[in-house]
């Protein structure tokens, strides 16, 4: 969480850039305060504080300010994590990474945006079609959302063709979802998309970097601050914490589902797929267990 705030890349009005300050400067003393005193502290207004910590995907200053407490109790504990060097050997780097990972997933459930999974969840619950977009790295996460969200709820499908994300976009309304994935949210065309889509009416679930022109467009944002060595290696734990994150919503749409309708849903494709599997074949003894016996 205060990762997400100190993070330089985020853009923030100055109003917001007063209330980041003040919470930056004395982290437990601030988030100690009421919504009403951390306002007149950053001489700000308490609608103005609500929008901050919508913007980093929380539903209020309530729940933002639980997660920031947790996050600060962590990160006493959470040593900064070594970066990978090109002179790392492979044992090195191979545990720098899980030990990255770790970190990650750590910071992740230490702020974990309960109201936005919740919210999407309800969404999705709700919808008649989800469109899953991403490209790239985020396209394999756009498959495993897909994978996984069909077998609980409405029809769902994962697009990583730009030009058949447009065309499934315009297909949509208010009673479809989106859920778009994308580490730096600034990719052109999926932000096109995502706009045609949510000009028909359709609910964008988004799962990027807080402030990013993905963000905005957002009806619910499932927040990804993680900040990677892009330089010499790929994005690794932004793609882990994006997976947890559609790993969450599952968990909660399961969770609101009617249990009748997901046991049933689940039941059918299970006998689907065990009609697939091949039979295990009988193992003969060999002549030398022959022998022996």
């Amino acid at each position: 969480m205060l990762e997400q705030i100190r993070n330089p890349t985020m853009p923030l009005s100055a109003a917001h850039a007063r209330i980041a300050m003040l919470i930056l400067s004395r982290p437990e003393e601030a988030l100690r305060l009421s919504i009403a005193e951390l306002a007149r502290d950053a001489k700000v207004s308490e609608p103005t504080v609500i929008r901050f910590c919508r913007q980093l995907g929380f539903q209020g200053y309530k729940t933002f300010r639980q997660a920031a407490l947790r996050d600060i109790a962590g990160e006493k504990g959470d040593a900064a994590a070594p970066k990978i060097n090109v002179s790392d050997s492979v044992e090195v780097a191979a545990a720098k990474s899980v030990d990255a990972t770790i970190r990650s997933l750590e910071r992740l459930r230490r702020a974990m945006p309960m109201d936005a999974i919740r919210n999407a969840a309800t969404a999705i619950l709700k919808a008649r079609w989800v469109h899953v977009y991403g490209f790239g790295a985020s396209a394999t996460v756009a498959a495993d959302a897909q994978h996984k969200l069909y077998r609980l709820a409405a029809m769902t499908v994962a697009y990583a063709d730009a030009h058949m994300q447009a065309m499934a976009a315009s297909t949509l309304g208010a009673e479809d979802v989106v859920i778009a994935i994308s580490s730096s949210g600034a990719t052109r065309e999926l932000i096109e998309t995502v706009r045609l889509a949510r000009g028909n009416g359709a609910t964008i679930v988004a799962l990027t970097r807080p402030g990013s022109p993905l963000a905005a467009l957002a009806s619910v944002l499932l927040p990804v601050t993680e900040q990677e060595n892009r330089e010499i290696f790929t994005p690794m734990t932004t793609r882990i914490v994006q997976l947890a994150l559609i790993d969450a919503l599952v968990v909660g749409v399961t969770l609101m589902s009617p249990s009748t309708m997901v046991s049933e849903r689940l039941a059918r494709m299970d006998a689907a797929i065990r009609q697939r599997r091949i039979s295990p074949i009988p193992v003969s003894p060999s002549p030398a267990d022959e022998g022996s016996a």
